[in-house]
């Protein structure tokens, strides 16, 4: 065990950032980036929809 302890510090040390710092930061990316995905997702079949939307309109209106 002791050995597991010194080379987590070693680890912080050369990197500045411990193996939970950097998988937090992982996931909090990866969350980031999916949520983005979801609005531009949610923005694009809303532009969608107005484009079908005027698009029935024109029709309607011949």
């Amino acid at each position: 065990m002791a050995d597991q302890s010194k080379e987590s510090e070693k680890m912080i040390c050369e990197d500045h950032n411990s193996p939970v710092d950097e998988r937090s930061y992982d996931l909090y990316e990866a969350t980031r980036n999916s949520l983005l995905r979801n609005e531009l997702d949610d923005k694009n079949k809303t532009i969608l929809n107005n484009i079908d939307n005027a698009a029935m309109d024109v029709n309607l209106e011949e």
